[in-house]
């Protein structure tokens, strides 16, 4: 299979425009020095998923603006053909890093069954 769990940027050569971080039990500057790597990289949409967060929201979206994150209030942002289609064709993808049906779909902000429905396909 083609598929790859990380992105390289030597093989691709094309700076990605939005990358997601997943944070484990351990934080690894998700909030910080990758924040900076990635602005300074020009990565147009940073999303940090911390299943832990109780205070704090689980999903947050930066958007790249004049060289700095700025946290995308409301709803998550999702880029593709509508929200929901960009959300469901990310699915996939979100199984495959390991993220169970219903941690993809308290992230997406989607029902279960719509998770499942992309699964079944």
């Amino acid at each position: 299979s083609d598929l790859r769990l990380s992105y390289v940027l030597w093989e691709e050569q094309k700076v990605p425009i939005l990358i997601l971080e997943i944070v484990s039990h351990k934080r690894r500057k998700e909030y910080t020095q990758k924040k900076e790597d990635y602005a300074q990289m020009g990565v147009l949409y940073y999303v940090i998923y911390n299943p832990l967060r109780k205070r704090k929201p689980r999903l947050e979206v930066y958007q790249l603006e004049k060289g700095e994150y700025q946290l995308l209030e409301g709803e998550p942002v999702c880029i593709g053909q509508g929200r929901v289609q960009g959300k469901l064709e990310s699915v996939p993808r979100l199984l495959a890093l390991g993220l169970t049906v219903q941690q993809i779909a308290e992230a997406l902000g989607l029902e279960v069954e719509q998770v499942n429905s992309v699964i079944k396909k």
